[in-house]
């Protein structure tokens, strides 16, 4: 088993697109936070094709 970790997952971008249209911004309640944005379709793609992920995260 992989466990995929990620702050955000970058297709949850397509839900704020009006908002930040309107605020030509991304806004996110994370202050200083630093993100990890994650496009979970290649990368579990990529975990499920090719070896060596087994018991990783």
């Amino acid at each position: 088993m992989v466990v995929l970790r990620s702050s955000h997952m970058m297709s949850n971008i397509l839900g704020s697109a009006t908002t930040i249209r309107q605020a030509s911004r991304f806004l996110l309640p994370a202050s200083d936070a630093r993100i990890a944005m994650v496009d979970p379709h290649p990368t579990a793609a990529a975990v499920l094709v090719t070896f060596g992920h087994d018991g990783r995260t």
